[in-house]
Parts: C-alpha cells; sequence; structure tokens
C-alpha cells in the first residue's frame, strides 16, 4: 500500500513538472518578457530624444534607467551613451540606431511568434487527442470496464508518448524561431548586432578605430567570451572561432555570417587607416547585411517547419494513437473470448 501511495506521488509530481515545462517553452518561445523589455528601452530611449530635442537635459534618473535593462542591452546603452557624453559628442544618432535595433527585435519576435503558431496548435491536439482517443474507446468498447488498470496504464503511457512528439514539436518551433541556430549560438546574434553598434558610438566620439576595436573586445569579454574569441582582441587578428563539425549546416551557416561581419568590420577599419576614408560607413552597411541575412535565414526555417512538424507527429504521436487503439481491440477481445 505504501509503494502505491508513493508511486502516486511520484507520478503526480512529475506530470506537474511536465506541464510546467510545456509552459515555459510556449512562454520562451512567444518571447513575451523579452517583449516587454524591448518595449520598454524603445519608449525610454524615446523619452532621452524628445528631451534632447526640446533644448533640455535629461534627468540623471533617466540615464540611470537605461543601464538597468536585461544584458546585452543595459551595457550597450549605458557604455556607448556615457562615453558619447564624457566626450562632449552628439548623442542623438546613437540613441536612433540603438532604437531602431530594439525595434527590429520586436518584428524579428512577433513574425516569428506568428509563424509558429500553427506548430503549438498542433502540439495541444495531440495532448487533447490521446485523452480524447482514451476516454472515446473506453464507452464505445465495453469488455474494457474489466480492464480499467490495464487500459489507465496503457493510457497514460499513450499519453507519454504523445507528450514526447509534443516537446519535440515545441523545440521546433522555437529552434526555427531562431533561424535554426543551436542554443550555445543563439545569444551571437545580438551581442554581434550590439557590438557593432558599440564600436559605431566609440568611434563617433572620437576614439581611434583601435582603441574602439579593443575597448569593445573588452566589454565583450565580460559579457560573452565564446563571442569575443571571435570578435579578436585586436583589430589586426586573424584568429577564428573553429565550430565543431558535429553542428548542423543551419548552426554553420549563421555563425559564418557573423564571423563575416565580423572581418567586415577589420576590413573597413583596415582600409580607413590605409586611405583615410571613414569606416562608420562601411560597418553600417555590414550591420545591414547581417541583419537581412538573419531575417532571411529565420523566414527559410519557419516556412520549412510545417513540413519537419510532420516527423514527430508519425514518429510519436501516430504510434501511440494506433497502439492505444489495437491494445484497446485486443482487451475487448479477450473480454469476448472469456
Amino acid at each position: 500500500m505504501e509503494l502505491w501511495f508513493l508511486a502516486i506521488i511520484l507520478f503526480f509530481y512529475g506530470t506537474i513538472n511536465l506541464i510546467r515545462l510545456f509552459f515555459n517553452c510556449l512562454e520562451r518561445l512567444s518571447g513575451r518578457k523579452n517583449k516587454l523589455e524591448l518595449q520598454n528601452i524603445v519608449d525610454s530611449l524615446q523619452d532621452i530624444k524628445e528631451i534632447i530635442e526640446s533644448g533640455l537635459v535629461p534627468p540623471d534618473e533617466k540615464w540611470m534607467r537605461l543601464g538597468s535593462f536585461q544584458e546585452p542591452w543595459g551595457g550597450l546603452i549605458q557604455t556607448t551613451l556615457s562615453e558619447l557624453r564624457s566626450q562632449g559628442a552628439p548623442v542623438l544618432p546613437t540613441v536612433d540606431r540603438i532604437k531602431k535595433l530594439a525595434q527590429e527585435n520586436i518584428y524579428f519576435i512577433l513574425n516569428s511568434q506568428s509563424k509558429t503558431a500553427q506548430a503549438l496548435v498542433q502540439s495541444l491536439c495531440c495532448l487533447f487527442m490521446t485523452m480524447l482517443v482514451g476516454g472515446g474507446l473506453y464507452i464505445l468498447m465495453p469488455g474494457l470496464e474489466f480492464y480499467l488498470t490495464y487500459w489507465t496504464i496503457a493510457c497514460f503511457f499513450s499519453l507519454f508518448i504523445s507528450s514526447l512528439g509534443v516537446f519535440w514539436l515545441v523545440s521546433m518551433s522555437e529552434t526555427a524561431s531562431w533561424g535554426g541556430v543551436h542554443l550555445e549560438y543563439r545569444s551571437w546574434i545580438l551581442f554581434s548586432q550590439c557590438s557593432g553598434e558599440r564600436l559605431i558610438a566609440y568611434i563617433r566620439s572620437g576614439m581611434t578605430p583601435e582603441l574602439a576595436w579593443c575597448k569593445s573586445y573588452s566589454i565583450l569579454l565580460k559579457e560573452n567570451k565564446r563571442f569575443a574569441q571571435v570578435w579578436g582582441q585586436s583589430v589586426w587578428s586573424e584568429k577564428e572561432h573553429h565550430i565543431s563539425k558535429q553542428k548542423n549546416k543551419i548552426d554553420t551557416t549563421i555563425v559564418f555570417v557573423i564571423k563575416e561581419m565580423v572581418k567586415a568590420f577589420k576590413k573597413s577599419i583596415h582600409l580607413s587607416l590605409m586611405d583615410g576614408s571613414p569606416c562608420i560607413e562601411k560597418i553600417e552597411s555590414a550591420l545591414e547585411v547581417v541583419a537581412k541575412e538573419i531575417k532571411i535565414q529565420t523566414e527559410k526555417e519557419v516556412s520549412l517547419l510545417s513540413s519537419r512538424a510532420l516527423k514527430p507527429l508519425f514518429i510519436c504521436v501516430a504510434p501511440a494513437l494506433m497502439g492505444l487503439l489495437i491494445f484497446g481491440i485486443y482487451l475487448n477481445l479477450v473480454d469476448l473470448k472469456i
């Protein structure tokens, strides 16, 4: 009796954890927290811009609030704007670029969320379908009431197999919303853009490109060490961060685009030092190209999600439902023979 009681407690505990994990995946996929954070950043930067354009000086509370956002936004805004203010350089161009970057990320989240909604609906339907089939067969087949224990165990096992397919489908949706980027490389997308904006702000403040690059590296080393290896300690360093061959092609494509962006930054600075031409416009162009490439890759992955979603449905959900049906027919036949 004690073992049955312990088994029931562990079962409900595991079920609650699975449900909590599922809703955590949905919340992470919806990007609700990120959207609120980005919207607060846009509103704060808009307030700063309106105060400066009106001829007034923003109070210290406004500047301090900009550094309270999550990384890398808080560090990006605080370090770049503080450096510009201390050098007496214009602040509004950098404020506009950071605000535009935050607005593009909001659009990125909303676009991915709308295109992955179908996969989320499919995952929810899979769970309800398993429970509906189990209850429906129990009503339609009278012989199952004599094997209630076996049928209950079979229903929970079928629900477990279907849940694996659901989590697989949700994971595929989340990966597609990030353009197919592996989890350990997803932060590179935002850090690459923020680092580019920081580099532009430092150069506009009057720093030499070499010093601006080294200062960006020192800050990036505290924020993301792996991407700091790609960025490089010096603008003259050509060390590359090697990607494991075990990673899939999509990961390599995204990382390759980001690495090419860093190389473009360095080439722009090299040309600027050799012929004296400004490098800010070339760095801005490289940032725009990377943003377009990431957008194209994301749209491609999301468009393929509807066909890729069939894999967890056929591997997990369909065998669970067919197995439940066959087991129900078997129990019903056994009852008729008896």
